[in-house]
C-alpha cells in the first residue's frame, strides 16, 4: 500500500508540472499588446510568499477603457507610476487558471525617469 501512495504523489506531481508547463507555453504564445498613453485608473499591490518561491510583490492596475486587471511582477514595475499617470505599456493575456480574465503586464513606463 505504501507504494501506491508513492505512485499517486509522483503522478500528481507530474500532472501539476505538465499543467504549469502548458500554462507557461500558452502565455508565451499570446500576442503582445502595446498601448501608448493609457491612463492608470487604479493600482493595488500584493505581497506573495511561499516556502518554494521567494516573496515578491505583484502590482495590479486597471486602465481607463478596460475592466480587466493588468498584473505586473515587481521586476517589471516602474515605481514612479501612480493613479492618473499616462503610461506606455505592453501586456498579453494571462492564463486563466486561478484568476478571472486578466492580462500579464510586461513593460510599463510613465517617462518620469528620463
Amino acid at each position: 500500500m505504501k507504494d501506491l501512495g508513492t505512485y499517486v504523489i509522483a503522478i500528481s506531481a507530474a500532472g501539476l508540472l505538465g499543467l504549469l508547463t502548458y500554462a507557461n507555453i500558452w502565455e508565451m504564445r499570446q500576442p503582445r499588446i502595446k498601448i501608448t498613453g493609457a491612463v492608470v485608473k487604479s493600482i493595488s499591490s500584493r505581497y506573495y510568499r511561499s516556502d518554494i518561491i521567494p516573496g515578491h510583490i505583484n502590482h495590479n492596475i486597471t486602465i481607463y477603457g478596460t475592466e480587466e486587471p493588468i498584473v505586473f511582477h515587481s521586476d517589471d514595475w516602474d515605481e514612479t507610476v501612480e493613479e492618473g499617470s499616462a503610461v506606455d505599456l505592453t501586456m498579453r493575456k494571462g492564463f486563466p487558471l486561478l484568476k478571472d480574465k486578466h492580462y500579464d503586464g510586461l513593460t510599463i513606463d510613465d517617462h518620469k525617469n528620463q
